[in-house]
């Protein structure tokens, strides 16, 4: 009898099941006690239903008594007897310390301190990842074995704990506490009552009000869900109805105080008296339908008596709430592929293997087709480990290669990538002949199927043509891309930007610093220098503010040259989230007149909608967080300005990024080119600019627009007072007062002697070849001139002007050079103030903050007698208005 329950809700009483001992070949003995399964991470992230399992695989019993396990702080009492063949599971909650989710050493010591058996796992490779709070466990499968000899004594059997600690002699799979392992127990039908049988975690709006759990009663009795709980969405059923066997419950998480996680997620579904019946776990990418995070789709349970934390129990389709019979019940678990690996980038003389293991499933196929010619079958073949592998010939330089398994169960077909993945294939690139000084993207498209692409402007947002790019050997199935920008879309050389597949994101190998799922591809066309949007990019790394990463790369399309490109960073959810922005932060993107003057209340919502462009919360078909934005910086009344600004505006972060526009000149940010962000964790306002080719002198001229020759450095210090939110900042004194001198002290970091000149003497010789061989392909507008011709009027248009009139003591528009030694005083440990001790405005962005272990943030700058909080966390402002109150972030 199992006094152990499987789903972990009885696992805090340590107890020892009679279950028989496993045959052993040839009936030999063997070592007696060890570890036989360890769950450190439990899949719900409790720690008491961690466990770990001991079993006695001898011929005898064994007294337990002083036996302990270090790592954890657990001694037997002195009645402990494990039988023989008998299991004895230690909880989480029995032990004095817990088990590490990232890896440590576990050791089973006898009464006199011997170890008798150690395990030292990890979460990481070569250990299976699913056993990290995943839904599975680690389950030993060898151990040491005798030599086959006739003189084999005790001394001379292999380490039992030496063996232990190899990640080889362990598999993952689901938890069995109290039960030795066989992988029989996976498939083993449980007699469920109440189940989750479709999760809808992300809907295609980002609605969460769309989103939805059902319950559906599989037993053949009545069920009252009343007290009825989802732990992790805090969402108990004091209504519930009485469900009758086979009918659903649809429990809608946004009527609780916790969302459904739009990444991955667990739903721990318990009784009345907290008894757990059912866990499901779900992700968004890997072995998970990617289509139904947010593309459409949800998560439909294929068999309700089996595992909930399996991604092989899951399928994904169309939303059903309530709708029984929306999948069978009677499936298996979907064969899966998992610890697949391939060659990367290999030589034109070099073959290529793809290896695999396979669960719940028979031998695999795999199909591979080069380019866009035919797909081509091989019979995957098991390794003595169970690994399956497969071997695509060697292919010419250059070659497209993407491939894909199969692998079948009762007629039931898995795939890798699994349905519902983003790619149908995945693949690498043999290594080109030709070679390149910047990163290469690779472009592989169809001619036909280009000039689709290439001759449709009406696409918008994240919408796109799937195609296939490459990067590094890594290959994008399925990624969607159309042209972007307005100026554009007009242009023989477009930009581009690239939605990677569902479930999909990249480094770039390592080049970025943060994995992307979506990204620019800026094509330079108005600008002949190549370089404005990396200076901008790097002006706003140098000061410290938020910023969009820039590079140069080469982009291929089809193996040949097809332009010399900007990676550019997309402002999406990821990129706010890096910038510690709650996942509530509206966002809008500023497009055509989008100057927050007070006429524009009078405009209606569609034509607001396209001036001030909704970027989250897009089910919302308002704007009325600007319209109110609006009305508070149009306010006539000084004093209500201020306080308005203080209180709802992140004043060092606007300041930051209007230092850093006067300094790079950025014309089109007063108008356009910007997004307002409103975060509701301080109920603060954020001003962000983009799009950055008409930086550094570049001239918007009436009749030729953005593909003007002019470049000029424009003495003009109000440009942008056209837009309202600027003219709160140039035409209030105490305002105005603190951006001169933030705009004093980058001006002279960035415009210092000689700095841009080396800057950009640098970028010319990585750039030059490419400028050259993009220059054949596309040609240009105006005049024509060289990278280098370009580059020199850029600095003697624009450098050499601007210098003079920000830098230095002498310069007419700003205030002078910041002294080397200023004087303030900060106090506090958590909260920390900075108060201003000078007679003078000064600028303490970057300051260290040792009890913090940050810096100030970039554009915080102090009036004589000024304090300024930092804090750790972005709440409301609260005290005196006239202190700044700003968010920290720790320091990389």
């Amino acid at each position: 009898m199992l006094l152990v329950s499987i789903l972990g809700s009885a696992v805090g009483v340590a107890t020892y099941l009679d279950v028989p001992t496993p045959t052993l070949d040839g009936d030999r003995p063997r070592a007696d006690v060890y570890i036989s399964e360890v769950n450190y991470h439990d899949v719900s992230d409790d720690d008491s239903l961690d466990f770990v399992e001991i079993h006695n695989a001898g011929d005898g019993e064994v007294s337990l008594d002083r036996w302990c396990l270090s790592g954890v702080d657990f001694c037997f009492d002195e009645s402990s007897v494990l039988e023989a063949g008998a299991v004895r599971v230690v909880a989480g909650s029995d032990v004095e310390g817990k088990f590490s989710n990232s890896g440590e050493t576990l050791q089973l010591k006898n009464a006199v301190g011997d170890v008798i058996d150690e395990v030292s796992y990890s979460d990481s490779a070569p250990w299976p990842i699913m056993t990290d709070g995943r839904g599975r466990s680690l389950h030993r499968i060898r151990r040491g074995e005798p030599e086959l000899s006739t003189t084999t004594t005790a001394t001379t059997m292999p380490s039992a704990q030496s063996e232990g600690s190899a990640a080889s002699a362990w598999i993952d799979d689901v938890p069995s506490p109290g039960v030795v392992y066989d992988a029989e127990f996976r498939g083993e039908l449980r007699q469920s009552t109440i189940v989750v049988s479709e999760i809808h975690y992300h809907s295609e709006n980002d609605n969460p009000a769309e989103e939805f759990i059902e319950l559906t009663n599989v037993s053949s009795q009545s069920v009252s869900l009343s007290r009825w709980c989802l732990v992790e969405i805090n969402r108990c059923f004091d209504d519930a109805p009485v469900l009758e066997p086979g009918s659903s419950f649809v429990v809608t998480p946004n009527d609780s105080q916790v969302e459904l996680s739009n990444s991955r997620g667990v739903l721990r579904l318990v009784d009345e008296q907290k008894n757990i019946v059912d866990v499901v776990y779900y992700e968004d990418s890997g072995l998970w339908p990617a289509l139904a995070d947010g593309h459409g789709w949800s998560l439909h349970r294929r068999n309700e008596q089996l595992w909930g934390t399996e991604p092989g129990n899951w399928d994904g389709g169309d939303p059903s709430p309530g709708i029984k019979g929306a999948m069978a019940w009677t499936q298996s678990y979907l064969p899966m592929f998992e610890n697949v690996s391939a060659t990367v980038s290999p030589t034109a003389t070099q073959d290529m293997t793809v290896t695999a293991m396979v669960r719940d499933g028979g031998d695999p196929t795999l199909t591979y087709k080069i380019g866009f010619d035919n797909d081509v079958d091989v019979a995957m073949r098991a390794t003595t480990s169970g690994v399956y592998s497969a071997t695509i010939p060697a292919q010419a330089a250059g070659s497209l290669v993407r491939y894909k398994l199969l692998s079948t169960n009762d007629a039931t077909a898995g795939t890798w990538p699994r349905m519902g993945d983003g790619m149908v294939y995945r693949g690498t690139v043999v290594q080109p002949e030709n070679d390149s000084s910047l990163p290469r993207m690779q472009w592989f498209v169809e001619d036909d199927y280009y000039s689709q692409i290439f001759n449709d402007p009406g696409l918008y947002g994240d919408n796109g043509y799937p195609t296939v790019l490459a990067f590094d050997g890594e290959v994008f199935d399925g990624a969607k891309i159309r042209m972007r920008g307005n100026q554009s879309r007009l242009n023989p050389k477009k930009k581009w930007k690239v939605v990677l597949p569902a479930g999909y994101e990249t480094t770039l190998g390592g080049l970025l610093a943060n994995p992307v799922n979506e990204f620019a591809l800026n094509s330079s066309f108005t600008d002949k220098s190549f370089v404005r949007e990396i200076l901008t990019s790097e002006l706003q790394k140098l000061g410290g503010g938020i910023a969009q990463q820039v590079f140069p790369l080469r982009l291929e399309k089809n193996n040949e040259f097809f332009g010399l490109y900007l990676y550019q960073e997309q402002p999406d959810g990821q990129w706010r989230e890096k910038f510690g922005f709650s996942r509530d932060t509206v966002v809008f993107k500023s497009d055509r007149q989008a100057t927050l003057r007070l006429s524009h209340l009078d405009l209606p919502n569609s034509e607001m909608r396209q001036r001030y462009q909704r970027r989250s919360q897009r089910w919302l078909e308002h704007v009325d967080e600007v319209r109110d934005l609006i009305r508070q910086v149009n306010n006539e009344n000084e004093k209500e300005l201020l306080d308005f600004a203080y209180k709802h505006l992140d004043i060092p972060q606007i300041i930051e990024a209007l230092a850093t526009m006067r300094v790079a000149q950025h014309l089109e940010w007063e108008h356009k080119n910007h997004m307002l962000l409103f975060d509701p964790a301080d109920q603060k306002w954020r001003l962000v600019p983009i799009d950055f080719d008409l930086n550094f002198g570049r001239q918007w001229v009436g009749g030729c627009n953005a593909v003007c020759d002019t470049v000029s450095a424009t003495a003009y210090m109000e440009y942008m007072e056209g837009n309202r939110l600027g003219r709160l900042f140039l035409k209030t004194p105490e305002l105005r007062e603190m951006l001169d001198r933030r705009t004093k002290t980058l001006a002279d970091l960035y415009l210092a002697d000689g700095y841009l000149e080396k800057r950009i003497s640098e970028l010319e010789a990585i750039l030059r070849d490419d400028a050259v061989l993009d220059r054949q392909r596309w040609s240009t507008y105006g005049q024509r001139q060289t990278i280098q011709q370009a580059q020199q009027i850029l600095i003697d248009n624009y450098v050499k002007p601007k210098r003079d009139l920000l830098t230095g003591p002498a310069s007419p528009r700003l205030p002078g050079p910041q002294s080397d030694t200023i004087s303030y005083t900060l106090t506090g440990t958590d909260l920390v103030t900075i108060t201003n001790t000078d007679t003078v405005v000064i600028d303490i962005s970057g300051v260290e903050v040792p009890t913090m272990s940050a810096r100030v943030p970039a554009g915080t700058v102090l009036r004589p007698g000024q304090s300024v909080v930092l804090s750790r966390e972005r709440v409301p402002h609260a005290g005196d208005l006239r202190q700044l109150q700003v968010w920290v972030p720790s320091t990389p």
